[in-house]
């Protein structure tokens, strides 16, 4: 592959790559996550390379970059002037062979001869004749007997083909001279069939100039198929801000630690408190914005805009959403946490609850949402300032008709959030949805569970067909569907909480289409009541 010349495929030396790692010519970014693999990852990538067969492609960088910093690798000594290449892609992997086959990690990596040689050489057979063995127990009488009579190879002693002759003749000198000839055949026979697959082991790899703009390293890592850590584009903000006493990482899972509602709604990165800042400052959540940021202004305004994330976070809470997977869209967190800055958002529930349901029952974020959040913060603004009102958010009957939680997930979602918030009680037990626990709750059909024909979605999946329950209310209704329940049983408050008001049972057998078309105008006339102006149907001439 090429970029204008800035990118190209090539294959690269697996030893001369480890010695550059020992040499201190490679290196990595200082915004990678630490190295993390257990001994099962580590057995099975040295299993994998020692049979000769692909262990994944490899992302690296020509030179040192002016664009992040750089570290050495775990184990490693200190990084020389000279940089020949930085890993984007595949720390995870060179760690792993670099600890175990230069005898820097925690554990010394061996194999056991004569079972790696017990049949034609395969990854099954190498993983089950490797052992990780502690430092302090290497250097055990019993562990240096194997190794001195040639049962056991410190997988270090080999590191090249020049080092392993070296570690064999020394090995096979000390023994008695009748068993010198059948262990040095044997060593031989194992360099030949594992040990020269890792020594003549090459990665693939994209090599990337280390003048390109990061927003181009970040298309790249979106588009490049990889077996290690992805690259996003909050990382690139870690190393763009990166300063020895500030690190956009620890300052993030700091901040995370400390309030468990960000993990909740923001999950691994705190990109959402950077989108709030750009949106403030350059108007522009796009990649290339971001990528722009000044480190001086996110390290300067970091706390301004954490704080006004997590009140965005507190007001969706107080809404019934408990976290990002309630959440119709993500990117709707983003104007919020922008307009937390600005403005007390409880104050200013009544707008933001118009603009939430508008928003997601019309599907506003379904294309373009970047842009979507910038408008969307600009109209907010102007509305909160009585400059301006909402618009008018009109619903399509037509869609909500055919939705589902598999075509149609964020209106799913959209509905689910409003029962909640409608403070909906169990159908069943009667208990209110806000109190159930997050592992407790369920969306459970109430039309029956019949097989349909066609390319229609069944009419139990869909959207407008389902209740928000607890899970033991899931096995009663299976049990015994609301259809065949007595209008007693059901209580009035419960079905209008869900927005079932006005539910004829007989109905969810008779005419499912009824019952779907009841559920919406019942969401429209709650939406219209509580918010006047604000909704209305989309009509056939609107469309």
């Amino acid at each position: 592959m090429s970029d204008g010349g800035q990118s190209y495929s090539r294959d690269l030396d697996l030893v001369s790559m480890l010695d550059g790692i020992d040499d201190g010519r490679v290196g990595l970014p200082n915004f990678q996550r630490d190295f993390d693999w257990n001994e099962p990852d580590v057995a099975s990538l040295l299993a994998t390379v020692l049979s000769g067969w692909p262990a994944g492609s490899l992302l690296m960088m020509l030179g040192r970059p002016s664009f992040f910093d750089l570290r050495n690798f775990e184990g490693s000594p200190p990084l020389t002037s000279t940089i020949q290449y930085v890993v984007l892609d595949g720390q995870q992997r060179l760690t792993s062979l670099y600890h175990a086959l230069k005898g820097t990690g925690r554990k010394i990596w061996c194999l056991t001869v004569d079972r790696a040689l017990e049949r034609t050489v395969d990854a099954e057979l190498i993983e089950d004749a490797l052992t990780a063995i502690d430092k302090e127990k290497f250097d055990s009488p019993l562990v240096q007997e194997q190794v001195a009579r040639g049962e056991l190879l410190p997988l270090h002693f080999a590191s090249n083909a020049a080092d392993f002759y070296e570690w064999r003749d020394s090995i096979v000198s000390g023994l008695p001279e009748g068993m010198r000839d059948q262990v040095g055949t044997k060593l031989s026979r194992l360099y030949r069939q594992v040990l020269a697959n890792a020594h003549a082991y090459k990665f693939p790899a994209m090599m990337l100039d280390n003048n390109l703009e990061p927003a181009a390293i970040a298309r790249i890592f979106e588009r490049i198929n990889k077996t290690g850590m992805r690259l996003s584009i909050f990382d690139l903000l870690v190393a763009r801000s990166y300063r020895d006493d500030w690190n956009l990482r620890e300052v993030w899972l700091a901040a995370r630690d400390e309030e468990p509602l960000l993990q909740h709604f923001l999950g691994d990165d705190g990109l959402v408190v950077i989108q709030a800042l750009a949106l403030n400052t350059v108007r522009d959540i796009r990649r290339q914005a971001l990528l722009k940021l000044e480190a001086e202004t996110i390290r300067m305004e970091w706390d301004k805009y954490h704080a006004s994330t997590l009140r965005a976070c507190e007001l969706l809470a107080h809404f019934g959403c408990r976290g990002s997977e309630w959440l119709p869209y993500s990117t709707q967190l983003v104007p919020l946490a922008a307009l937390a800055a600005h403005y007390d958002l409880p104050g200013a529930a009544p707008t933001i609850e118009a603009w939430l349901w508008g928003t997601s029952f019309t599907g506003r974020y379904n294309v373009a949402s970047s842009t979507v959040a910038r408008e969307d913060f600009d109209i907010l603004l102007e509305v909160l300032a009585g400059r301006r009102e909402l618009p008018v958010y009109r619903l399509n009957l037509e869609e909500f008709e055919g939705a589902s939680r598999r075509n149609n997930a964020s209106l799913w979602r959209a509905f689910r959030l409003y029962l909640a918030w409608n403070d909906a009680l169990d159908v069943i037990t009667g208990d209110a949805v806000g109190m159930i626990p997050d592992d407790d709750i369920a969306m459970e059909p109430i039309l029956p569970r019949l097989p349909q024909g066609g390319k229609d979605t069944p009419p139990h999946q869909l959207t407008l067909a389902q209740v928000i329950v607890r899970r033991e209310s899931v096995v009663k209704m299976r049990r015994r569907p609301v259809a065949l329940r007595s209008p007693g049983e059901l209580s009035d408050a419960a079905l209008m909480s869900q927005l079932l008001g006005g539910l004829e049972l007989e109905d969810l057998i008779v005419n499912p289409q009824k019952v779907v078309a009841l559920r919406f105008e019942n969401l429209l006339s709650d939406l219209e009541s509580r918010y006047p102006g604000r909704f209305a149907r989309l009509m056939r001439e609107d469309q």
